[in-house]
């Protein structure tokens, strides 16, 4: 979904330089939610792109590692973006901490990944049945304090794709055989293994398949 101009666009408001690398795409692994967390074990630093049922192409930066947790974490260098039809990007306004969300199976809680705002008022939120999601904002959110990112404020999601920006630098033969079994998926935040870095900017990778229906998850 990104075009080159998204890439050197989003680029230059992160502070890295490590290679981009393609770690999920629907298109390629399905509305796959076990797909979706297990590619997120290995990410530093991660870029979620959504496109919605009318177009618009808009996403979040992560600048933390991806876990279950029943509430907001991460820092100040996350933001907001859209691509389409318009560029723009929205950084931290210092008025929460509410940066990230990551919830699944919980009872009493939305299950799903989010960006800012508040539990049931999400600036940005994928549920986890990966064909709704939901843009809060009236007129801005407040971590962010960016308008709607989507074409409307609940929207069906058409497209969704994982960027890694940056790996997480682990030597796995420093993990024990129970840690390396360890994922997200588990609600644990020890990941599972690191991946081999791209050699080059923008190449993608084939993905661990999600596990057969009469797979446990």
């Amino acid at each position: 979904m990104l075009q080159p101009l998204d890439v050197q666009f989003l680029s230059s408001h992160i502070h890295n330089n490590w290679p981009w690398r393609l770690a999920f795409s629907t298109l390629d692994q399905g509305k796959s939610w076990t797909a979706f967390c297990s590619c997120l074990n290995n990410l530093q630093e991660s870029i979620i792109v959504i496109k919605d049922h009318q177009g618009h192409v808009f996403g979040g930066f992560a600048s933390s590692p991806w876990k279950k947790s029943p509430g907001f974490y991460g820092n100040s260098s996350c933001f907001l973006f859209t691509c389409f039809p318009a560029q723009n990007i929205y950084h931290a306004s210092g008025y929460n901490q509410n940066f990230q969300y990551l919830a699944f199976d919980y009872k009493s809680l939305p299950n799903g990944l989010g960006f800012g705002g508040q539990i049931n008022y999400f600036a940005l939120f994928l549920s986890q049945d990966f064909e709704n999601g939901m843009c809060r904002s009236e007129p801005f959110s407040s971590t962010f304090y960016n308008p709607m990112l989507s074409s409307c404020a609940d929207f069906k999601i058409a497209e969704v794709e994982v960027w890694s920006v940056r790996d997480i630098e682990k030597d796995d033969r420093l993990l024990s055989k129970e840690d390396a079994k360890k994922s997200i998926l588990d609600g644990n935040s020890i990941e599972s293994s690191i991946l081999e870095m791209a050699g080059k900017t923008m190449h993608s990778k084939n993905l661990t398949n999600p596990p057969r229906e009469d797979e446990p998850i």
